[in-house]
Formats: C-alpha cells, sequence, structure tokens
C-alpha cells in the first residue's frame, strides 16, 4: 500500500495570500507525528526532499492546502 502525505493549513486563510500562512505536514508511515509549522517556501522544500516529490506536485499540494486547508497525496516512492 503506498504512504500518503498531509498537508495542513495553520490557523485562517489570510487574504495575503499561500506565501504568508504556515503549514505542518504528516506523513502516513509516520503516524501521529506532525512536522512544522513552516512557511511556504520551506513546506515545499521539505516535501520535494522528504516526500520525493516534484517541485510541482510540492507547491501543488501546498495551494491545495491553503484553498482548502488540509490536502493529501499518495507517494509511493
Amino acid at each position: 500500500m503506498p504512504n500518503a502525505v498531509t498537508v495542513t493549513r495553520k490557523g485562517a486563510k489570510k487574504k495575503v495570500g499561500a506565501f504568508d500562512a504556515r503549514y505542518t505536514v504528516e506523513f502516513s508511515a509516520l503516524p501521529g507525528k506532525k512536522f512544522g509549522p513552516w512557511d511556504y517556501r520551506e513546506t515545499q522544500r521539505d516535501l520535494t526532499v522528504s516526500a520525493l516529490l516534484e517541485p510541482t506536485e510540492a507547491r501543488a499540494l501546498v495551494l491545495d492546502a491553503f484553498v482548502e486547508g488540509s490536502a493529501t497525496r499518495e507517494v509511493s516512492r
């Protein structure tokens, strides 16, 4: 079964945008552990290193979390 990574926006959605929000990251392979909170760039960088996502995939995941409050992707690697 593939693992998943979940990014969650911390706090209310601000008008200033995704770059000023804070995010936490959870990995299904490490249940119960949250990493962060980080800003947009730190979160994107962590996803490219820790979850082995391509930069465009990481960016899309963080932006989805900003809009929806939380976003999950399967990670098969």
